[in-house]
C-alpha cells in the first residue's frame, strides 16, 4: 500500500429530504450566491425555482447562472466567473450534475482570479505548468445525478474547444465546503441517464483497483462493494424511476467512489483520460456515455496480460466460480457477465453510435498520449514514444486496438 495523506474537508449532508437544510448551510456562508446550473434539467423539473425559494426564505439572493454544457468551457466558466463578480457572490452554489458541479467549482476560482482565464490553472503544456490556485469562493453543491462525485473532492474538469482539450485539474481550494446530497433530487434522471451515471460510478470505483499494483485489501473491498452496490440497484431504478432506496444507494455510492476511501492505491485512470480525449474532439458525448462505452475494452485489454485483478472483480462481484479456474478463464467469464449486465441496462453501446468516425482515433490517440502518457525510456524526453501507467501498460498500439474495439461496440 502507497504511502497516503486523507484528508475529507466537505460536510456531507445526505438523505431522502435533506436539501431543506441548504438554506441555514447557505446562509451562513452570507448573502449572496452565485447559483450555477446546466441548461435545462434542474429548471425543468422544478429544482431551481424550489432552491431558489428556499434561499430566499433564509435571506439569501441566488443570482442564476444556467446554460452550462455538457463539458463545461473556458468559456463558461469565464463567463461565470464575471457574473459572480457583478452579483458580489460570496459563494458558488451547484445544482445539476458532474458539469454543472465542475463549472461551478472552476468559476469559485476564477471569480478570485483578477481577470486570468481558468486555462491558465488547467493547462497541460510542458513549457509552462499551469498556476496553482489557492483560493475560491466557497462551494456547495446539490448534484441531480449519481455519477460524477464531484460533490466531495477537489477536482473539476474543463473543456478547451480551441485546443481540442478536456483536463481534470484539482486545488485543496476546490474542495465544496457542504455537499447537499438529496437522492430526491435524482430520481428525475432518465434511464439512459441513470445508466450511463452509474458506471462512471463503477469507472471511479474500478480504475485504480484495475490499474495499481500495490496489496491494497481494504481499498479492494471498498471499490467491490461499490460496484456489488450499484450493481444491485441499478436495474430498480432504471425500472421504477422514483424507487428511492435505489436511488439513495446509488447516490452514496457516487459520492463515496471518489470521496478518498479508495486512497493508497497508486493506480491510474486511463478510461477517463480516453474519455476526455473523446469528448474534446465531441463535445456533446455526455461523460459517463463514453465511460460505458471504453469500460470494458480497457477492461478486455489489461486482462489479456495483467489478468489477476480481472478475475478477482469477477469472482467477488460476478459470481464466477472459485473452483480452481485459471485467473485468464475467472476474468474473460467476468468481463463476459460485465457486458452483459452492460446490455441489461442499456449501456452497451459502440462510439460509432455517439457520431464517432474511424478516422478521428489517430488524433484522438495521439492527444491521450501527449497530455497523460509517460516516456517508455526515461531520458527521451518529449521526443520519444509514450505510454498510458496501467498494470498492463497502454502504448499507442495498444490505444489504438482499444478505440476500435470500443467504435463497434
Amino acid at each position: 500500500m502507497a504511502p497516503f495523506v486523507a484528508r475529507f474537508p466537505t460536510r456531507i449532508i445526505f438523505g431522502l429530504g435533506e436539501v431543506a437544510r441548504l438554506p441555514g448551510e447557505a446562509r451562513a456562508l452570507g448573502r449572496r450566491a452565485l447559483l450555477v446550473t446546466g441548461r435545462a434539467t434542474a429548471r425543468r423539473h422544478g429544482y431551481l425555482d424550489l432552491v431558489r425559494q428556499m434561499l430566499a426564505a433564509q435571506g439569501v439572493e441566488a443570482t442564476v447562472f444556467g446554460g452550462v454544457e455538457e463539458n463545461p468551457t473556458v468559456a463558461t466558466v469565464n463567463r461565470g466567473a464575471v457574473a459572480a463578480g457583478d452579483c458580489h457572490a460570496e459563494m458558488v452554489i451547484a445544482l445539476g450534475g458532474g458539469s454543472a458541479m465542475d463549472a461551478a467549482k472552476a468559476v469559485a476560482v476564477a471569480a478570485l482570479a483578477k481577470r486570468e482565464t481558468i486555462w491558465t490553472f488547467v493547462r497541460r503544456d510542458r513549457k509552462d505548468s499551469p498556476r496553482r490556485a489557492e483560493h475560491a469562493l466557497p462551494i456547495i453543491c446539490v448534484p441531480t445525478l449519481a455519477g460524477s462525485g464531484s460533490e466531495a473532492n477537489e477536482v473539476a474538469v474543463v473543456s478547451n474547444p480551441e485546443t481540442r482539450e478536456k483536463l481534470a485539474f484539482r486545488a485543496e481550494c476546490m474542495f465544496p465546503r457542504v455537499a447537499v446530497v438529496d437522492p430526491d433530487f435524482t430520481c428525475s434522471a432518465s434511464a439512459p441517464q441513470t445508466a450511463w451515471g452509474a458506471f462512471d460510478i463503477v469507472s471511479h470505483a474500478l480504475e485504480t483497483y484495475l490499474s495499481g499494483t500495490e496489496y491494497t485489501p481494504l481499498q479492494d473491498r471498498f471499490s467491490e462493494a461499490i460496484v456489488r452496490t450499484v450493481r444491485d440497484h441499478l436495474q430498480k431504478a432504471i425500472d421504477s424511476p422514483l424507487d428511492k432506496p435505489a436511488r439513495a444507494a446509488l447516490s452514496w455510492c457516487s459520492t463515496a467512489a471518489l470521496g478518498g476511501v479508495l486512497a493508497g492505491r497508486r493506480g491510474t485512470y486511463p478510461i477517463h483520460w480516453i474519455e476526455h480525449a473523446l469528448s474534446a474532439h465531441y463535445p456533446a458525448l455526455q461523460h459517463g456515455r463514453g465511460i460505458a462505452m471504453l469500460l470494458p475494452h480497457v477492461m478486455a485489454f489489461t486482462a489479456q496480460k495483467a489478468p489477476a485483478k480481472c478475475a478477482q472483480l469477477a469472482r467477488e462481484v460476478f459470481g464466477v466460480p472459485r473452483d480452481g479456474a485459471a485467473d485468464a478463464d475467472a476474468a474473460a467469464a467476468g468481463l463476459k457477465a460485465f457486458i452483459a449486465w452492460q446490455k441489461e441496462t442499456g449501456a452497451r453501446e459502440g462510439l460509432t453510435e455517439a457520431g464517432v468516425s474511424a478516422e478521428a482515433l489517430d488524433r484522438i490517440a495521439d492527444d491521450v498520449l501527449r497530455l497523460h502518457g509517460v516516456p517508455i525510456a526515461p531520458d527521451a524526453g518529449d521526443r520519444g514514444e509514450r505510454l498510458l501507467p496501467n498494470s498492463r501498460p497502454i502504448d499507442r498500439a495498444g490505444l489504438k486496438s482499444i478505440l476500435q474495439a470500443a467504435l463497434a461496440g
